[in-house]
């Protein structure tokens, strides 16, 4: 669950003594099925929180139990006192809040050890920009937490574009690359940040979407595109010249480990297997490597890339300085 959710839940209840899972769901923007799996997740982790049924029931914890965030344990304010500021908390505008209350936290339990900062550091930031807008961002954040529409303006089918109004659903943050979950036109759906050129925030309400759960649709999202990824694969080659760009395209699919891209070992050529969604998928990714890959099969993606290499040739054969024979 959620750490926000459990904060939020914990006060709510040190605050009313008894609540119901329906007014907890309201509070929190999920649904009710939400809220009973953080109650039995808050009750494993061995805090004793209850449900009573029927009239005047609800949830609620025992008289005695104290939910002290200042009592923690030496241990547990080392390792808060080691996290590196992420970088979508930077984004969203969050990174001095969460500094803030890690000092606060050090302060009332005695300084973190700085040979454990020092020692360790967390760096949570990607080798590549992400795409995603500080504007863009920060607007969509805005519907979220306004509860109203937005007006989009995004690419589509290669470089087509389309502008419509969506409800914001919510914002995730994946290996460093955002995506936003959207309703346009009756339908939920899944952007990435780096498609979408411009966002203005409506006067609109936003149409809540009634038992919609974000953590559940993101993971069946992911576990159906995983599924619809590997479903056309390909035998290629690859030199070994280009290991390191070969990882940063397919970095999903590692061919290998970063300490292994200059073994002196390594053959020219290493021979593996990609998966992609689509013929189409596989051709304009593959070919952005140029000569550094070599399609072993299918046969019919071969010759569908040699067909757009002479067109590009084709293109080109009227200058003098760029010449190509195949």
């Amino acid at each position: 669950m959620r750490a926000d959710r459990l904060i939020s839940i914990l006060i709510c209840l040190k605050r009313r003594k008894k609540v119901t899972a329906r007014e907890l769901a309201s509070l929190l923007e999920v649904c009710e099925r939400t809220i009973y799996r953080d109650i039995v997740a808050m009750s494993t982790a061995g805090i004793p929180i209850y449900t009573e049924k029927g009239p005047g029931g609800g949830i609620a914890m025992v008289d005695t139990f104290q939910a002290d965030l200042v009592n923690m344990t030496e241990e547990e304010i080392q390792a808060l006192g080691m996290l590196s500021i992420p970088q979508e908390f930077e984004r969203l505008g969050l990174a001095e809040h969460l500094r803030s209350a890690l000092q606060k936290l050090n302060v009332m339990q005695g300084t973190v050890s700085k040979a454990s900062r020092k020692a360790i550091y967390f760096d949570p930031s990607g080798w590549k920009n992400t795409g995603a807008g500080q504007s863009i961002l920060q607007n969509m954040l805005d519907a979220v937490q306004q509860g109203r529409k937005c007006w989009v303006r995004y690419r589509y089918i290669r470089e087509m574009v389309n502008e419509s109004v969506v409800n914001i659903l919510g914002l995730v943050t994946k290996e460093y690359n955002w995506y936003v979950v959207w309703q346009m036109a009756g339908k939920i759906s899944v952007r990435d940040f780096s498609s979408i050129i411009d966002v203005r925030v409506l006067e609109e309400p936003a149409e809540r979407v009634e038992n919609f759960d974000l953590q559940d649709f993101w993971q069946a999202w992911c576990q159906k595109s995983l599924q619809e990824r590997g479903q056309y694969e390909v035998r290629l080659k690859v030199a070994k010249h280009a290991l390191l760009l070969f990882n940063q395209i397919f970095s999903e699919q590692s061919l290998l480990h970063s300490e292994d891209f200059y073994n002196e070992s390594l053959p020219d050529w290493l021979e593996t297997e990609l998966h992609f969604s689509s013929m189409d998928e596989a051709r304009y990714r593959l070919l952005g490597l140029g000569a550094a890959v070599e399609v072993l099969a299918p046969k019919v993606l071969q010759r569908t890339i040699v067909d757009y290499a002479e067109q590009v040739c084709h293109i080109y054969s009227t200058q003098d300085a760029l010449k190509c024979n195949f």
